[in-house]
């Protein structure tokens, strides 16, 4: 009894508001804990003390200690302290203890009702959930809520009871029994298995409404935002299909929640996260329900309602929403809207969700009201990812741009801001087209970057470099002196560095875009400049030193060594002084300009090699920017004191990320482009290469896979090959390099679970089996073809990992399969008809594809099936009965790239099916006279038709109609698209020139007049008329 005394003593000083006394108890406490009986000690303080304060921490430590403890005590201590607590949860006055008496219980049952040795616990809860008093009904829903969570599979049994228990207990008259039945119910969800126990469950969720309006009514918010969580989890449950029945019901609630005024935005915010659960695991619910015009009445209205500035138009903001703004996990009204607009668009079809989403975007940019002009801007800007096809017709763009226009001449700067931003994700997404209507575009971005308002002058500068990145240098000619000096006054006059940053960011971007000789004036101008914001190593002014250093990087490229010598030593030696400085992200640009210093210099930049590799190979081994949380201080609660945890916490900054995936970078432009004196340092730069291509970050890995591979090409073309015996050898350095790099590609392939790396590892052997000589590269054909045929086969680890019901993921996957595609391709050009021996194995692995829903799958497959018949040759005889049927169905296909294709691999099999191909020569043309008149406009289209029928001419003129073939082809030239195909047309036509072919002479004035649109069309075909 003494120790129990004792130990009651130190958790009544504990308690203590006095720090010394708290501390100093706390040890104590420890060194008590440690004795054998400790849980005893504990459990009499719970039961016996007079302190209520002292008996709820006696349980807090007991909750704690008691499973570590457990099996050492006695059976009959251990009935004594379950009879125990359920008495005090039963019978103690103070809800604190009761609460601390029902967390032990839960602890204990999560180890007990498994292992069979507590059975009388759920009886008695049952008992509870029928007592008379309310403090028992809601305790024993608040255990079923955390036994459930974690033991649910073994309560599988007495699932109906639970049903009716809850059913009741959320209609119960006391609103926290109410409550905590909520969250009983919440616990379900996770060992939901069957359909009948989802049927079940769905008769629950109209109570479940009722009681989290309740909660809303008398914010509760901890509780509502715990009963959407419930929501989102059922939504989760990918492997039970009848999840969907309950979607249109919490849909109808989740709207009517988000879409009222009269809530705080974060429980209206909250409640529509359902809506993104749903279009990540469900979206094809979204359609089945016609779910979409309820949305978009919500989420529009949501965006379009306004912020206090955009109220006041002014540029001050009030304490609240600053308060607001540096609170990441809320956003505001407009913002969170959009983001909802933007993920219905990314995740679903345009045609379903254009025609109704422009519904309000034309209602709202005709609005008097500033706020729903912007919300219909911003609703076209974050649409333009997800509906670029359909927002990039020639009819519809010119509408899309005059309602963005309208934004650049309204009174509210938001709108003159939101109009900058959506020019800005067009020039991104609406490629190429958007192009055409810079004349009218950039004037007025022009004009913005004197707006009165700094957040308007931002958007503009923002957008222009955005545009300018995708403009060629044919395109940004006519601009450059305006952008330039434009933009060159924003960075020398505005106060704001964020401002500066962007304008220093398009003059980037335009000095990127334009050629040597239209910058080359500016120079003198702007890299002093840029030299001075480089010397700086203030805090505050170090993004910009990184935009001024990636700036001169660029120009110096751009306008050659020659021009650039009178700056290239000072701006090295300042950029080697940033390195220094302790910043990821100018390192990271730093080893940018590197590349383009190496890209300018060739094998000149040698001379720096010295000095800037130790500093890239330093980054490479870095992990300063790795941090183990390694806190040593173990306060007198720590749940470790039995028992010692390892483990650390580890965060990585993102910068850091950046750094070292540019560092590995570098090392892949270097040996790309220094040439021979690179090879100095290739032993210790493949030493680190190969250690960080097993690195934990994707991108790193995707540096390095890139760089090795520029390091193989560098041997390639340094040590030359040599033929002997009409066969072309490599270099035995190049050779062994090989045999080193391709297995480890191929090993990637299979095992790394990242789809982006094995992307870039396929594409990377791809280019080594387009750039190597087939002397080298034949031992490693069945290990390459091996790792294709997995991937095909979805048998790699990365697919492992597929997410059904994940767009990116989804993509991703097509992504990948497509390198396969483009490396089996790259394996037949390069072999030819020795490819014979595996071209069954091929083609059985590329059949699923080919009846494929995925339509890229399809056009693909076909286009590697003509490529790959095409390497063989006349060796195609022996499968053409099956290739040709498949040819002449793929001309049928819905997918116009797919009827494409199969126009491509029709010519080709008939054009090397010899006589064995006659018997399909009038379905071909058939087939081909539907194609010139396919209503897609798919250029593709006729083009590979019109290649088809001059194959079959060149093979089998014998079996054509002549008279009416020639006219149909010469109508249809030029070809507009495929240019690789014109040797094959204009060849055949060659041909029957020269042979005097009486159909094509009695056709000369079409023939004359076609020449005659091909030459003017394509000059550079009047070589094959030589």
């Amino acid at each position: 009894m003494e120790d129990v005394a004792a130990l009651e003593e130190q958790l009544r000083r504990a308690l203590e508001p006095n720090t010394q006394t708290v501390k100093d108890a706390g040890l104590k406490i420890r060194n008590l804990l440690s004795k054998p009986n400790s849980i005893e000690h504990l459990f009499a303080i719970l039961v016996h003390s007079q302190a209520p304060e002292v008996r709820q921490l006696g349980g807090v430590l007991l909750r704690r200690k008691i499973i570590n403890r457990w099996s050492k005590m006695g059976t009959s201590k251990q009935e004594e302290m379950k009879k125990g607590l359920r008495h005090l949860l039963l019978n103690d006055p103070s809800s604190p203890v009761r609460l601390a008496a029902a967390n032990a219980i839960s602890v204990l049952a999560k180890v007990l009702i498994p292992a069979n040795q507590w059975p009388e616990l759920l009886q008695f809860l049952f008992q509870c959930t029928q007592s008379p008093q309310s403090n028992h009904r809601q305790m024993a829903m608040s255990l079923f809520n955390s036994i459930t969570e974690n033991i649910g599979d073994y309560l599988r049994p007495h699932f109906q009871t639970l049903q009716s228990i809850f059913q009741k207990g959320l209609q119960d008259p006391e609103s926290q029994v109410r409550i905590a039945s909520l969250q009983a119910v919440g616990s379900l969800v996770e060992w939901l298995k069957s359909e009948e126990e989802m049927r079940a469950f769905k008769a629950l969720i109209p109570l479940m409404i009722q009681v989290i309006k309740f909660c809303i009514e008398n914010d509760y918010e901890e509780e509502v935002t715990r009963a959407f969580e419930t929501f989102d989890n059922l939504i989760e449950l990918t492997e039970l299909p009848s999840v969907s029945i309950c979607i249109p019901e919490i849909i109808q609630f989740v709207l009517e929640v988000g879409g009222n005024l009269s809530l705080q935005l974060s429980i209206r915010q909250r409640a529509l996260t359902f809506i993104e659960w749903i279009l990540r695991f469900r979206p094809k619910a979204i359609t089945k329900f016609n779910l979409i015009p309820s949305i978009f009445s919500v989420a529009f209205p949501l965006c379009a309602e306004p912020d206090r500035d955009l109220i006041n138009n002014n540029n001050g903001k009030s304490e609240k929403e600053e308060e607001l703004d540096e609170d990441e996990e809320l956003l505001s009204a407009h913002k969170f809207g959009s983001q909802l607009i933007d993920l219905m668009a990314t995740t679903l079809a345009p045609k379903f969700t254009f025609e109704p989403a422009m519904k309000y975007v034309g209602e709202y940019i005709v609005s008097d009201q500033p706020a729903k002009k912007r919300a219909a801007i911003t609703a076209l800007a974050v649409m333009s990812e997800g509906c670029y096809e359909r927002m990039s017709e020639a009819s519809i763009l010119p509408q899309i741009l005059e309602c963005t226009y309208i934004g650049f001449k309204d009174q509210n700067h938001k709108v003159r801001e939101s109009a900058c931003i959506a020019l800005a994700q067009f020039s991104r997404y609406l490629q190429p087209n958007i192009v055409d209507y810079s004349p009218k575009i950039l004037p007025l971005l022009f004009e913005s970057l004197e707006d009165s308002t700094e957040a308007v002058r931002m958007g503009s500068c923002y957008a222009i470099e955005a545009f300018c990145e995708e403009l060629e240098a044919h395109q940004i000619e006519p601009y450059v002196d305006v952008l330039v000096s434009k933009l060159f006054h924003v960075l020398q006059t505005s106060q704001n560095k964020e401002i500066q940053e962007l304008a220093l960011s398009g003059i980037n971007s335009t000095a990127a875009a334009a050629t040597g000789s239209q910058f080359l004036k500016y120079s003198p101008t702007i890299l002093p400049m840029m030299m001075e914001l480089m010397k700086t190593d203030r805090d505050e002014y170090l993004k910009l030193r990184c935009r001024a250093t990636e700036c001169i990087g660029i120009i110096g490229n751009s306008i050659g060594k020659e021009a650039f010598k009178p700056y290239l030593l000072p701006f090295m030696e300042l950029a080697v002084l940033g390195c220094k400085l302790n910043y990821d992200l100018l390192r990271e640009y730093t080893f940018g300009s590197f590349c383009n210093m190496a890209e300018m210099l060739g094998p000149e930049f040698a001379e720096f090699l010295p000095t800037v590799l130790p500093i890239i190979v330093g980054s490479c081994r870095s992990d300063d920017g790795i941090i183990y949380d390694d806190d040593d201080e173990e306060g007198m609660l720590d749940e470790s004191d039995d028992e010692l945890d390892e483990k650390k916490d580890v965060h990585i900054r993102t910068a850091f990320l950046d750094e070292k995936s540019a560092a590995c970078y570098a090392l892949g432009v270097f040996a790309s482009k220094v040439k021979q004196p690179f090879l100095a340092y290739i032993d210790e730069v493949v030493t680190v290469l190969l250690e960080l291509v097993e690195y934990f970050h994707e991108d790193v890995r995707i540096a390095c896979i890139n760089s090795l591979n520029q390091i193989l090409f560098n041997l390639h073309e340094t040590y030359g090959t040599k033929e002997e015996g009409g066969i072309v050898h490599c270099h035995e350095n190049t050779r062994q390099f090989l045999t080193l790099l391709l297995p480890l590609h191929f090993q990637r392939v299979k095992d790394d679970d990242d789809k982006t790396v094995v992307q870039t590892t396929l594409d990377a052997i791809s280019n080594i089996f387009t750039d190597l000589p087939i002397s080298i590269l034949e031992p490693f054909a069945p290990q390459m073809l091996e790792s294709v045929f997995e991937l095909l086969k979805s048998k790699t680890v990365s697919q492992s990992r597929h997410e059904e019901g994940d767009e990116e993921d989804d993509q991703a996957e097509v992504s990948l399969i497509l390198s396969g595609f483009d490396l089996t391709t790259a394996f037949g050009k390069k072999f030819g008809a020795k490819i014979l021996p595996f071209f069954a194995s091929i083609c059985q692995h590329l059949a699923k594809f080919q009846k494929a829903e995925c339509e890229d799958y399809r056009s693909a497959s076909i286009g590697v099936l003509a490529e790959l018949s095409d390497s063989i040759g006349p060796s195609v005889i022996s499968f053409l009965p099956q290739l040709i049927e498949f040819a002449l169905k793929g001309m049928t296909d819905q997918n116009p790239e797919s009827r494409s294709n199969s126009a491509f691999l029709c010519g080709i099999l008939l054009q090397h099916g010899g006589i064995a191909a006659y018997q399909y020569y009038q379905p071909a043309l058939n087939q081909i006279a539907v194609l010139f008149q396919d209503p897609s406009g798919l250029p593709n289209i006729q083009d590979n038709a019109c290649a088809a029928l001059a194959r079959m001419i060149d093979t089998g003129a014998q079996l054509i109609p002549l008279e009416t073939v020639i006219p149909a082809l010469l109508e249809k030239i030029p070809l507009r698209i495929d240019m690789l195909e014109n040797k094959t047309v204009y060849g055949c036509l060659l041909k029957l020139a020269q042979s005097g072919n009486p159909v094509l002479n009695s056709n000369m004035g079409l023939f004359v007049s076609a020449i005659g649109r091909a030459l003017s069309a394509k000059p550079e075909i009047d070589t094959l008329f030589d």
